[in-house]
């Protein structure tokens, strides 16, 4: 999604985006048959966002898009949501992976 908006704020004028709350979609099955598979989807992923954002002229960097929940809304600030949003599924990962399991508590 973040790499789709990236491109059509490159790419188009006057661009309005749609915000999107995950808990408003309908839960559905993975998209990966296993874990071997979300990992080569993820890196395939990556390397396309980073090379997109190498190849940026310094306007697209400028250019503003409309966000009805945001302010502001532009490729720096996605760029920074993508590197935040990372960091925190490495601190759960790391949390999970210290964690004692008497410490975790289920929905009693």
């Amino acid at each position: 999604m973040l790499y789709a908006r990236m491109l059509r704020i490159r790419d188009e004028e006057d661009v309005v985006i749609t915000p999107y709350f995950p808990a408003d979609e309908l839960p559905q099955e993975s998209l990966y048959e296993s874990i071997e598979k979300a990992f080569i989807f993820y890196k395939e992923l990556r390397e396309k966002q980073t090379l997109l954002i190498s190849q940026l002229e310094a306007l697209d960097f400028e250019k503003e898009a409309t966000h009805k929940e945001y302010i502001k809304y532009n490729i720096p600030l996605i760029i920074n949501h993508i590197i935040f949003h990372e960091y925190w599924h490495m601190y759960r990962i790391e949390e999970l992976w210290l964690t004692r399991d008497e410490y975790f508590k289920g929905d009693d």
